[in-house]
């Protein structure tokens, strides 16, 4: 009986459904939170009047603060992983296939030089991959948030963020008094670019010849 196990691509994969339940895990403690503390507010103020007077605060916090907090780290974090295990996989690609390194752009973002890299050594092409549009709005999403705190109006990638905004897909631009022109981020958003980058990774070890992610037995 032979024992098969793609270690490389486990690792991988691993890591990003890690995160994807850890994603899972804050949002639902965000939420047990604003549970507890409310039943505490409501608990604390002697009377209707103070409830009422503490209410906006509590609003602001759950609403915007926290959940902005938390899905703006998210972000950053979720893609900074799929920045480096694309960089893994394209050094594994060198290395198990022999290729060369070819001519880089150090101007080139991680996603174009892994666009490039597979499309010129196994012939991707990247229109027909559904997901990839997805990365490639992670990506701007990401700078927007670590280059400009978020603020739409002072990105390079405004148009683009614009338009999206506009096409349903867990983010927009918010009116609030105190985040205005600022990238409002639904979980909805971080929970379809998580499993993006699993689509795209996935797709990618199979169409490149990796083995599997889990133990499989043959005879």
């Amino acid at each position: 009986m032979k024992i098969r196990c793609d270690f490389f691509r486990a690792d991988v994969m691993s890591n990003l459904k890690t995160i994807q339940e850890y994603l899972l895990t804050m949002e639902k403690q965000l939420e047990l939170l604003r549970e507890t503390k409310g039943a505490l507010l409501q608990a604390e103020c002697e009377s209707w009047d103070d409830l009422q007077a503490e209410l906006p605060g509590f609003k602001m916090t759950f609403d915007h603060v926290f959940p902005r907090c938390l899905r703006y780290s998210f972000i950053v974090f979720l893609y900074s992983v799929v920045e480096t295990e694309l960089e893994a996989l394209r050094g594994e690609l060198l290395k198990r296939r022999n290729l060369s390194e070819g001519p880089v752009s150090a101007k080139a973002t991680p996603l174009e030089r892994c666009k490039t890299f597979l499309s010129t050594n196994f012939s991707f092409d990247f229109g027909s991959i559904p997901v990839w549009e997805k990365l490639l709005t992670l990506e701007k999403v990401r700078d927007c948030i670590a280059h400009t705190g978020g603020q739409i109006e002072v990105s390079r990638d405004r148009a683009f963020l614009e338009r999206m905004a506009k096409s349903d897909i867990g983010f927009g631009i918010s009116e609030h008094s105190v985040f205005r022109g600022r990238l409002h981020i639904e979980k909805e958003f971080c929970f379809s670019s998580a499993n993006a980058a699993i689509i795209f990774f996935d797709f990618v070890f199979e169409r490149t010849g990796f083995g599997p992610a889990q133990l499989t037995f043959e005879t």
